[in-house]
């Protein structure tokens, strides 16, 4: 949670785009609802039992404090402003920006290639230490590698899924499995599993380590994964069957490491 905090007051003082006034203004102007987007972090004791485990994370002001603050800088309304203070993003953004904000973030390179489409780039595949599988898809241009995509795939288990919910607003491809071993007060766990998806050359998907200490702080990623994660690597539109043959390229490592669910079916 303390890196929650920190981002939170980082980007109220060199952004200052997420109080409630520049807020609904960006909404308003793009006719969007807040109350139709099904992100507000209600009280914790208002919650069932199924959808949090018995003590939250966070609770009253705070909760309140923390969920508002996501909801303005974790989704695609997130201004460019924001994600450059927040991420460090270059504008344009480039695939180095890309792989020194996962590295900074606990990722490592573990894969190289060039893209499976006819266009000049690469596709990156980083892994971090608890279980989080990220890839970059770049194409080049007078010899900078400009970011097309930025994908975090994972497996989570939520300690607190409402406000995981909040602070990781990712792709539509997301789901929630009820997951077989019980957490320690004996209630279903529920594991989250999907993507987090951002093209930020454009200035969409909201704040990359903001969304990763969202993870980290509501839940906990879990290898290998229980559940296939339905693409988990970017790649070019049209070219998704690919993400068997690059899968098959990764380590013998990172195999074990992420179990047969790594395998997108």
């Amino acid at each position: 949670m303390a890196r929650l905090w920190a981002l939170r007051a980082l980007e109220r003082e060199q952004a200052g785009h997420s109080g409630p006034d520049a807020v609904a203004t960006r909404w308003a102007s793009w006719d969007v609802d807040p109350d139709d987007l099904g992100f507000d972090p209600v009280p914790a004791a208002s919650l069932t039992e199924a959808a949090m485990a018995p003590t939250p994370v966070l609770d009253g002001d705070a909760r309140q404090q923390i969920g508002d603050w996501l909801n303005s800088v974790a989704g695609y309304w997130a201004t460019r402003e924001q994600m450059a203070v927040l991420d460090g993003w270059g504008m344009p953004a480039t695939g180095e920006d890309a792989y020194r904000i996962l590295a900074s973030e606990g990722f490592r390179e573990i894969l190289a290639i060039d893209r499976p489409d006819q266009s000049s780039g690469t596709v990156v595949i980083m892994v971090s230490a608890d279980g989080l599988l990220a890839s970059v898809l770049t194409h080049d241009s007078h010899g900078v590698g400009w970011i097309d995509h930025v994908r975090v795939a994972y497996n989570v288990v939520a300690t607190d899924l409402r406000m995981l919910t909040c602070g990781v607003h990712g792709s539509s491809q997301i789901r929630v499995e009820v997951d077989e071993h019980p957490d320690r007060w004996g209630q279903p766990r529920k594991v989250r599993v999907g993507t987090v998806d951002m093209a930020p050359i454009n200035g969409s998907g909201g704040s990359v380590r903001v969304q990763l200490a969202a993870i980290r702080a509501f839940g906990q990623p879990v290898v290998p994964w229980r559940y296939p994660v339905w693409g988990p690597v970017a790649l070019p539109d049209g070219y998704h069957r690919d993400t068997r043959r690059i899968v098959a390229l990764l380590p013998e490592g990172v195999h074990r490491m992420f179990g047969p669910h790594l395998t997108w079916p």
